[in-house]
């Protein structure tokens, strides 16, 4: 059964909406996956929807945003987000994007964990989305080419889970503050103007907030202000570029709330050495 949730779209004038695509639906089990690049900039998924299969969301360039009824996950171009099948989700691309999916057969989706998460993508799945392109669906059972699907499943599987994301919020207040925050980084908006957007007081936007995403208003702004740093290192600014990007009066001080979301700093992290 396919979830019955409301996800309040996050458009505006200038938002292309994509045509619908089919390749969720395809109920071919001998394509365990099948993969999909497309090049879209400022746009996003035709409304909340769902399909049979699950997805792999990877944007090699770019930043991919994916809205579900549980949260928010930005995927920068060192991670991908799992999709499972019937969930339903939007996506949105706020920059040019260079967008991969792996659209995975129910069969072999049931191997994956059954809620979205963000995965931190090694060189060689990055390398193997990419090469994936070369079969698309013109493969079968005991070639070359199912055979290099079923390997790349796997590494999927051996993919490092993320607790970064952003989890949502279900009050249409409180939505109307976590995309403030998303739309102004810099500067941040004050928790009076937030409180003032939702027609609350600062203390119950406080309470309501922490009770229904788990996070402060700080903490949830700081694993947002990761993501985006992660997304314009990896395309090559300065740590001092977007320190200033983000509104840190320093890079030590930009450092140390990296550290503080993820455990290392943000050259550690893109290199992957978290521990």
């Amino acid at each position: 059964m396919w979830q019955n949730i409301c996800i309040t779209p996050i458009y505006n004038e200038k938002t292309t909406i994509l045509k619908p695509v089919t390749v969720g639906f395809r109920n071919e089990p001998d394509l365990p996956v099948i993969p999909l690049k497309m090049q879209v900039e400022r746009a996003a998924s035709p409304a909340a929807h769902a399909h049979p299969r699950g997805q792999l969301v990877y944007a090699s360039v770019g930043i991919v945003r994916v809205v579900t009824s549980e949260g928010t996950w930005l995927s920068p171009s060192t991670q991908a987000v799992w999709i499972p099948p019937d969930v339903q989700h939007e996506t949105y691309f706020q920059s040019k994007v260079t967008l991969y999916s792996l659209f995975v057969s129910a069969a072999e989706s049931a191997r994956f964990p059954q809620k979205c998460r963000v995965l931190q993508v090694s060189n060689l799945l990055r390398e193997m989305i990419f090469r994936s392109l070369a079969w698309g669906d013109q493969y079968q059972p005991g070639d070359d080419g199912f055979r290099f699907m079923q390997v790349l499943l796997d590494e999927i599987l051996r993919a490092e889970p993320t607790d970064i994301h952003l989890p949502s919020a279900k009050d249409p207040r409180l939505i109307k503050v976590t995309n403030r925050l998303i739309e102004q980084i810099n500067p941040m908006p004050n928790t009076a103007d937030l409180a003032a957007l939702a027609c609350v007081s600062a203390r119950t936007l406080a309470r309501l907030f922490a009770k229904e995403t788990g996070l402060t208003l700080g903490d949830w702004n700081r694993r947002l202000l990761v993501q985006i740093a992660l997304d314009e290192l990896n395309k090559g600014a300065s740590v001092q570029m977007v320190t200033a990007n983000l509104g840190y009066k320093n890079p030590s001080a930009f450092i140390d709330m990296f550290k503080s979301v993820v455990g290392a700093s943000p050259m550690k992290y893109i290199r992957g050495e978290t521990n």
